[in-house]
């Protein structure tokens, strides 16, 4: 998991686990997270991937997300 927003949302994610369920090795997980992060792995679709790739494309040209979002569907699905 190199995405910072997917990054984001597992430690949230964790912490709401935490938070709901008191969880010692979520505790554990979220007190060790940049030493423990490489041994996550996140699994999509390629599909989706080449979708996420085209939008991280136009999003980095200065595209707002939303315009990011139209282009890539345009591009991939046109």
């Amino acid at each position: 998991m190199t995405e910072r927003y997917d990054v984001k949302e597992l430690k949230s994610i964790l912490k709401d686990y935490v938070k709901e369920t008191g969880s010692e090795l979520g505790k554990e997980i979220l007190d060790n997270f940049d030493r423990v992060l490489p041994c996550f792995k996140k699994i999509v679709p390629n599909d989706y991937q080449k979708v996420q790739d085209a939008v991280n494309h136009f999003e980095d040209s200065g595209s707002s997300p939303q315009d990011a979002e139209m282009e890539a569907f345009k591009l991939l699905f046109s």
